[in-house]
């Protein structure tokens, strides 16, 4: 598939997702600049900076980073905190460093956002495709090749459930190879100061949010902080720009074809189930402390 057929000029295809992008941030009622964040700090550059908290987030890639970036600068006071951004590149090396760090530092926070790991492989296939293809003046050749011979996503996962070699290969570029056992492995988890990590779930993003902006708030004696009431849709309508077909859903791929990539997707799995205990832990605290809200 390429660009001619979704009959599009290259403008079209850079202009329409900017407006919908606008447009849905009018909707949501929430107006807060983005503010660039620290990424893939060096080692020292982190552990010499100076502030009140250090909030690292492990920005896994279609977990709603940026969103949560952006919520965080909305919510507390810009003089209480700094933000550092673990994403892509050489994030998992720099992250081992990280954690050795945030175990003797009551100063860093971490903060790791997830997703259904098959959920987020198909939505990091058609971002990539949208950002690496159809709204790229120069196409990525990598990409094109994929798409070429897997136009859709769920033909790229019957092609994996198929052993084909160059599915196999397509299947981890970019955001698709980066799920969270890439940023955290599961020998790693343990070594997470619980008491400091947030773990933020895609599918109660606004109540894990709020949770943490108010628990911060109390714990490192915040003043001003408040969480909004929504969360910023950063990315979230870029499909609108294109015609319905353009891109596949978990919703075309067969029982089996599912069950098949969940195996093929079984170390992300891993990493997530643990992080998802890790959640639901607090989940009776997040409940009483929401609880406790409700009656004022």
């Amino acid at each position: 598939m390429s660009i001619e057929n979704l009959s599009l000029t290259p403008l079209e295809v850079l202009t329409f997702p900017l407006i919908n992008h606008l447009r849905s941030r009018r909707e949501r009622l929430l107006i807060c600049p983005y503010v660039n964040p620290f990424t893939n700090p060096q080692v020292n550059f982190f552990r010499s900076y100076k502030s009140q908290l250090k909030i690292a987030l492990i920005h896994v890639g279609k977990s709603a980073g940026e969103s949560i970036m952006t919520y965080m600068h909305c919510a507390l006071p810009p003089e209480s905190f700094s933000l550092f951004e673990f994403h892509c590149f050489n994030a998992d090396e720099l992250i081992k460093d990280l954690l050795d760090d945030a175990r003797n530092d009551p100063s860093i926070v971490l903060v790791i956002p997830i997703r259904d790991p098959l959920d987020r492989w198909v939505a990091s296939f058609n971002w990539d495709y949208h950002y690496q293809v159809l709204s790229n003046l120069e196409p990525s050749t990598e990409f094109m090749r994929m798409i070429n011979s897997f136009p859709k996503v769920q033909d790229l996962a019957r092609g994996i459930v198929a052993n084909d070699r160059d599915a196999c290969r397509f299947g981890r570029l970019t955001h698709m190879g980066n799920g969270v056992s890439w940023y955290l492995p599961e020998n790693r988890v343990d070594s997470i100061p619980k008491e400091r990590t947030y773990v933020i779930r895609v599918e109660h993003i606004s109540h894990d949010l709020a949770f943490m902006i108010n628990d911060l708030a109390k714990k490192m004696s915040i003043h001003n902080a408040q969480a909004p009431k929504h969360v910023p849709l950063t990315k979230a309508n870029y499909k609108a720009a294109y015609p319905a077909n353009t891109f596949g859903s978990l919703k075309d791929f067969s029982s089996s074809d599912t069950q098949q990539m969940k195996i093929y997707l079984q170390e992300d799995y891993a990493v997530y189930q643990r992080l998802l205990a890790l959640a639901d832990t607090s989940n009776s605290h997040y409940e009483d402390y929401f609880r406790s809200k409700e009656r004022f």
